[in-house]
């Protein structure tokens, strides 16, 4: 325990952990904070979100038909009062835009209408014709739900993806997708953010004893050979400890999106237009996340150590690390963070890519350990 703890102080120096803060920083200005601050980006996405919570609290995280109908009789209604808005508006009725009908199919290629559609939308920006968008758009979706057959385009549906579908789009969950594709798009940068800082804190821990040429004393007896190990466990202690700390502070910025309503909808919905394999609610699906994020960060942390114990030197090292950078930007953190569970994917790719992560992580921890015990200290 002691040169476990040993090695945490030398991975945790306060010059490395000065730069970490650094690298997060500037990472979480380029690609995190603007989908914290720009959460619900423009409109109608505002609106769609709004409305979508104003459906929940209406007929709960369920909408049946009866619901739909009386959905669509509060968008009627909301034209009425939009017909009101612009008959009390003599420029509009000149115009021949008395009613929502005319507004909405105005021939916005003449510069006269343009003006006063756009008066409305972008200038006044009143709130009453964007929800009626934000509505058009919901009652759409909903109607046209047999369309979600079409989400995987690049094969045919097999029997189970279409009894999958079916019952997504009988089930008439509620879910927002303004929500869902913010927490995506989060949790994909933060997972980049700890690959690359897992890369740069765990790289030096054997380099540093090769360049001291501790190494030699270490592997000149058996019990300096044990150390390997040792280094390995702290390795993955640190990563644990990485990821906590990253995650941490992402979940107390992510808490002010204020996505609490959503917590308990089903993310398979025809208003998201996305279907998943499991019935998962929101909150299953971001613990889900998380724990694949500390998956992929133990695999890697495996990975990197290994590869600190062979790279001559840190030019080598960075030149390893490239590749499976850009392997895991590009592929993995997509498909075992992100798009997890979809319809698109086997229903088993999941559960399989995981375990054959943690049976290659697992293989290269226990090979290298037993490597060490025999290895030729001059190979």
């Amino acid at each position: 325990m002691r040169i476990i703890l040993y090695e945490l102080k030398k991975i945790f120096q306060l010059k490395m952990v000065c730069l970490l803060f650094i690298i997060s920083f500037i990472f979480y200005q380029l690609f995190i904070n603007f989908y914290f601050e720009h959460f619900l980006n423009g409109r109608p996405a505002l609106d769609l979100y709004r409305i979508n919570m104003e459906m929940i609290e209406q007929y709960g995280y369920k909408m049946n038909q009866e619901e739909f109908e009386h959905f669509k009789k509060v968008y009627e209604k909301e034209k009425a009062a939009a017909d009101a808005y612009l008959q009390a508006r003599q420029e509009y009725v000149e115009a021949g835009l008395d009613t929502y009908e005319k507004f909405r199919t105005a021939d916005t290629e003449k510069q006269e209408i343009r003006e006063l559609v756009d008066q409305i939308i972008f200038v006044d920006e009143v709130d009453l014709f964007w929800e009626l968008l934000a509505r058009e758009t919901l009652i759409k979706y909903y109607e046209n739900r047999n369309s979600l057959f079409s989400i995987v385009e690049d094969h045919p549906l097999t029997a189970e993806q279409k009894e999958r579908i079916k019952d997504t789009i009988t089930s008439g969950n509620i879910m927002s997708a303004e929500a869902f594709e913010n927490y995506n798009n989060l949790i994909r940068y933060v997972a980049i953010l700890i690959v690359i800082s897992i890369m740069f804190m765990i790289s030096p821990i054997f380099l540093q004893d090769r360049r001291n040429h501790v190494v030699f004393l270490q592997y000149s007896n058996k019990t300096g050979r044990k150390i390997f190990n040792l280094k390995l466990q702290t390795a993955l202690i640190a990563a644990g400890f990485i990821t906590t700390i990253q995650l941490g502070l992402f979940f107390i910025l992510y808490r002010g999106n204020k996505v609490g309503m959503f917590l308990n909808a089903n993310i398979n919905s025809v208003f998201t237009h996305e279907v998943f394999w499991f019935e998962l609610t929101f909150l299953q699906y971001i613990l889900l996340t998380i724990v694949s994020v500390y998956l992929l960060a133990f695999a890697l942390t495996i990975i990197v150590a290994v590869l600190s114990n062979r790279a001559p030197n840190y030019i080598s090292m960075v030149g390893f690390q490239v590749p499976l950078a850009i392997l895991l930007f590009a592929v993995v953190i997509d498909y075992l963070v992100v798009r997890i569970t979809k319809i698109g994917l086997p229903i088993y790719f999941l559960p399989s890519a995981y375990v054959l992560l943690i049976l290659i992580g697992s293989f290269i921890y226990f090979w290298s350990v037993k490597r060490e015990k025999k290895v030729d200290l001059l190979h």
